[in-house]
């Protein structure tokens, strides 16, 4: 119900925005179509991010460099390879989040200790922004997937306490339920019974909203927990 609701709240906008002719929020609205096919899985998902980047361009909204390289990677799936321009510009790129996202994306491309590198610091404890949870659930991934087991119990506590929510960065990328970060990070550590949980409450989660990229993701690593032997229980991965 939540994501018909929300589905319906999007029209109502799209439709005032179009009788107000309030060419500001067609970026944004554009942008919302195309993660909205991406996440249903959507054949047009491809032309909705080709005609939001024009629309980009067009515009004076700031962060087109930022928005690109999300929509090519999350366009391309797990497991694209990053550009080497993207990967330049993270390096010295000042928001944490911007930074998690292309460090979880090498990550997952199987450069994990590049993306580990590229991290940098997070935003401070007490200086929370809109997209501090979204760059921390992409660190706990990254720091997962390079075994850095050291890192990882800071950054897995402060994801935590928010298992229930979703991670947003702004209305640029959804990663979907935080309970699959969660399980990310427990399951490095070898807390494999917690994992399952986690996993599974993100299945649910991102099921309910129809995030299917995520939905997909939680779904394999809790398959691949499941079928682990009974003597492996324990260890970490």
């Amino acid at each position: 119900m939540g994501k018909i609701h929300a589905d319906r709240q999007m029209t109502r906008c799209i439709e005032l925005a179009r009788r107000l002719r309030h060419t500001g929020a067609d970026v944004p609205i554009a942008w919302w179509r195309f993660h909205r096919a991406l996440s249903v899985g959507d054949e047009a998902a491809r032309r909705l991010g080709e005609e939001a980047l024009e629309r980009h361009r067009r515009s004076s909204v700031v962060g087109l460099a930022d928005v690109t390289p999300i929509a090519e990677l999350r366009l391309g799936g797990p497991g694209t390879r990053v550009d080497t321009t993207h990967v330049e510009v993270a390096r010295s790129h000042a928001h944490p989040a911007q930074r998690a996202f292309i460090a979880h994306a090498l990550a997952e491309s199987g450069r994990a200790e590049e993306g580990v590198a590229i991290l940098g610091p997070p935003v401070p404890d007490g200086a929370w922004d809109y997209a501090s949870f979204f760059g921390d659930c992409l660190r706990v991934d990254t720091l997962a997937t390079a075994g850095r087991t050291d890192e990882l119990p800071a950054a897995l506590a402060r994801i935590e306490p928010w298992g229930h929510e979703f991670a947003m960065y702004g209305s640029t990328d959804c990663v979907g339920s935080i309970a699959y970060f969660i399980g990310r990070g427990l399951e490095a550590l070898g807390h494999l019974q917690a994992a399952r949980r986690a996993y599974s409450q993100a299945v649910d989660r991102n099921r309910a909203a129809g995030i299917v990229p995520w939905l997909r993701r939680a779904e394999q690593r809790l398959a691949a927990l499941d079928a682990r032997p009974e003597d492996q229980v324990g260890q970490p991965v």
